[in-house]
């Protein structure tokens, strides 16, 4: 009978009571996981608007002073480092510019744009 006794006075969590955990939890991280991917995306969205404005006047100052020079330039625009790519090239009075835009120390491409002008 004493065996008896001590088995309902044992404490310990209910099977509702660990599905009601589980639940608050899983609701919990939900939220997390979302507000996470929300910051992510706005940070990206923010360089990758900052990464075309560098770029288009980029290829802006190329047009109007006819600047076929290939160089690679760090920008730093609200704190931010950004690496500018610019390759000319010139053909028959035709000049070609490629820029690309990147976050400094990362390889993955914000922008890319292309232009041609005469340079006659």
């Amino acid at each position: 009978m004493k065996i008896n006794a001590d088995i309902k006075n044992q404490a310990g969590f209910t099977i509702i009571e660990v599905l009601v955990g589980a639940v608050v939890f899983m609701i919990g991280f939900s939220l997390l996981v979302f507000l996470l991917n929300q910051l992510i995306t706005r940070q990206s969205i923010r360089d990758i608007t900052t990464a075309t404005h560098i770029a288009s006047e980029a290829m802006e100052r190329a047009m109007v002073f006819h600047d076929t020079l290939s160089v690679d330039t760090t920008l730093v625009v609200s704190g931010i480092s950004f690496r500018l790519d610019k390759k000319a090239r010139i053909d028959s009075g035709l000049a070609s510019v490629r820029l690309q835009v990147y976050r400094l120390h990362e390889p993955k491409e914000l922008c890319r744009m292309y232009g041609e002008f005469d340079t006659r």
